[in-house]
């Protein structure tokens, strides 16, 4: 069972002075290590300094691991204060703690990186990398340092100068100070220069993880608007995993959106094999169109760290005085704190976007119509002193939206604020670019027999290419599609482009062979010369085939159905079909349909007998199906000598009724006593 504690590199120490606690003998002594590391896990530092500190006084020669505890959680404690020598009082006596442990043992666990983290808690980056750097050459075998030194790294380029960093970074030397000499570059915009950088140490991996290369080359990619190769980084990042550093380093790239389920699973999996498919998945299920060659949705989520990192960086360290609001447990999910290095805008932003609307004044709200939420964010103050930083509050401050969604009463806000934080900080959205100009692709799906026992599915959709603007005489469309199973594996994926004049729209169709399993199927119109897109997701399971007596096919409603002259016995492959996937037709003109009847019992004659009825059942609108005025069109005996046959025929609904119909088919036979029937929903008009 994984530990919930909201430091990342807390949550290693701590997991691993769990497994050392619960392997070992129970004793007195342990006592108070297995109660401080409790109270530790909770956030209850002071009362950690307090069972620990009683430990070490009770002993002459202190327990190692008493006294690297009791440095942590002075360090924890430290960052609270609001004044200067209380911060500084706390880190010198953590400090002092971490060096009796280097007195009497140079190698023990990862001390000289918690000495590092020390020194960031006062702002010393330098100082932090030059002990981060020692302790890996030392112990090189830490994940929680590697990860740990990364992130310290990061902020520190973040939070400096580019060229004072660069001056820094290249005193400190190393591939790994290289690395972020590159994000120096890459702030400022000097592409080419970053990109440089890290080809060479793509190259040449010593000390810096290939993962970590991929991923700074990835984020320049999508810097510079090209979401292609900057998906296709991601992707040899996640291929490249072969250690737990890996993992961690790409896990960092996700935490400000996963979910708790998937923190759970990330923590769960135990190999490279396993990291590799919770990275796969995780990407695949928040795709919206998984059938393009780039991931829309990450890189939105590149563009969002981008502008979070400029506007929403949180210089400092979150605590109860600040905002007693946020250590509300039953409120705030463990997710929240994945966020630490943004303020609660930030948090929000990273997951949602912008918001779809906001008030301006003493404090904010913002809005997000399609999910229905409103999160407040009031200025951070402490003894009457305001902040620039903002942290989320229960209740908004100055004009807000109307008391049905913020509350009507302080105690009703807080209440919806409780919803709306727990909805959105273990949630995230994608959202498409401003301008972006979304337009509908009528489609249909129909399941035919394919071979060795899988499903033909075929995907009838029309382009509505004249909406797509007079610009050009023509426009090049992307069309894809793409199915994957429950666990996000991909089973089918089709894409193509072409060029289409824009008098009139396009019918095309997709045919690809599955495996009758349940779906997510993703298709997608995209214009590669405007910004018109057209997506749409559906959970889908093809109908199977494979067992047997009577089947019948998906049934298809189409304008005109055309025939090889001279041909007696045409297959589905003779025909020309002109689908309509928008199922409407007129009146005077009818429409055909299209099918296909598999397996009829064949007699002893080698003959076979069945009938096919075709009924109308009015729709109401409430969407219910009416027996009631149910009109019959046809009901045919055939016979043949094929046990599977095509079926193609005119339906005249002249004397129909105009509205909205479901059209069923039903195929009886005979000799197998079998009833088979298919149904499409038809729109009738004059």
């Amino acid at each position: 069972m994984p530990l919930t504690c909201a430091r990342t590199w807390l949550w290693f120490v701590l997991a691993g002075l769990c497994t050392t606690l619960a392997t070992a003998q129970p004793s007195p002594a342990a006592d108070y290590l297995t109660r401080a590391h409790s109270a530790m896990e909770n956030g209850r530092f002071a009362r950690a300094v307090s069972l620990l500190s009683d430990g070490i006084n009770a002993t002459d020669e202190p327990a190692l691991d008493a006294l690297y505890l009791r440095g942590i959680a002075l360090g924890e404690r430290g960052k609270h204060p609001t004044m200067q020598s209380g911060i500084a009082r706390f880190l010198d006596r953590a400090q002092a703690d971490f060096n009796a442990i280097l007195a009497r043992d140079s190698l023990y666990r990862d001390v000289l990186y918690q000495s590092a983290i020390l020194r960031q808690y006062v702002d010393d980056f330098e100082g932090a990398i030059r002990l981060g750097e020692e302790q890996l050459q030392l112990r090189p075998e830490h994940v929680e340092a590697h990860v740990g030194l990364f992130k310290i790294y990061s902020r520190y380029v973040l939070e400096t100068d580019p060229a004072e960093a660069r001056r820094v970074l290249r005193e400190i030397g190393g591939n790994r100070a290289q690395l972020f000499v590159g994000y120096t570059f890459a702030r400022q915009g000097l592409h080419y220069a970053a990109d440089d950088i890290f080809l060479a140490l793509e190259e040449n991996q010593k000390e810096v993880p290939l993962v970590a290369v991929l991923l700074a080359r990835a984020r320049l990619a999508f810097g510079r608007s090209d979401p292609v190769a900057g998906s296709s980084y991601v992707k040899k990042a996640i291929d490249s995993i072969v250690s737990a550093v890996d993992a961690h380093i790409l896990f960092e790239e996700i935490r400000t959106i996963v979910s708790p389920v998937e923190t759970d699973e990330f923590h769960a999996a135990q190999d490279d094999a396993g990291w590799r498919r919770f990275f796969e998945s995780f990407w695949a299920k928040r795709d919206p169109m998984p059938a393009a060659p780039y991931n829309a949705r990450m890189a939105e989520h590149y563009r969002r760290l981008r502008v979070a990192d400029r506007d929403y960086l949180f210089h400092g360290y979150r605590s109860w005085y600040r905002s007693p609001f946020t250590y509300r447990k039953d409120i705030f999910p463990a997710t929240y704190e994945l966020g630490h290095d943004y303020d609660d805008r930030g948090v929000t932003f990273i997951r949602h976007g912008e918001p779809d609307d906001y008030t301006v004044g003493e404090a904010q709200s913002w809005l997000y119509e399609d999910s229905l939420m409103i999160f407040h964010f009031a200025p951070t103050c402490i003894r009457e002193i305001c902040s620039v930083t903002t942290h989320f509050t229960p209740v908004p401050k100055g004009s807000t939206y109307g008391p049905r969604f913020v509350g009507l009463d302080p105690l009703d806000a807080l209440r919806k604020s409780a919803e709306y934080i727990m909805r959105g900080l273990t949630t995230d959205r994608h959202r498409w670019p401003d301008k972006t100009e979304v337009v509908s692709i009528p489609h249909v799906l129909a399941a035919f027999r394919g071979l060795d026992d899988r499903t033909l599915l075929e995907v009838y959709y029309t382009i509505p290419v004249e909406e797509f603007g007079p610009e050009s005489n023509s426009v090049r469309v992307e069309v894809g599609l793409a199915l994957h199973d429950e666990a996000w594996l991909q089973h089918a994926l089709y894409r193509e482009n072409k060029d289409l004049g824009v008098e009139r729209s396009f019918t095309g169709r997709i045919q690809v062979d599955v495996l009758p399993l349940d779906y997510r199927l993703a298709f997608h119109v995209r214009s590669l010369t405007t910004s018109h897109l057209g997506t749409h997701t559906e959970k889908y399971r093809p109908p199977r085939f494979d067992y047997p007596g009577l089947k019948l096919s998906d049934i298809l409603l189409a304008d005109t159905v055309h025939t090889p002259p001279g041909l007696v016995r045409p297959t589905r492959q003779d025909l020309t079909v002109e689908v309509n996937p928008l199922h409407r037709f007129t009146l005077a003109r009818g429409f055909f349909l299209v099918f296909e009847i598999y397996d009829l019992e064949l007699a002893s004659s080698g003959r076979t007998r069945y009938s096919v009825s075709y009924t109308l059942r009015p729709i109401d609108r409430r969407g219910d199906v009416q027996d009631e005025g149910a009109i019959t069109l046809e009901d045919r005996l055939h016979e043949g000598s094929a046990p599977t046959v095509v079926e193609f025929v005119a339906i005249d609904v002249r004397d129909v009724p105009r509205g909205t119909y479901e059209l069923s088919v039903t195929v009886r036979d005979f000799l197998g006593e079998a009833d088979a029937v298919r149904t499409r929903t038809v729109h009738l008009e004059r």
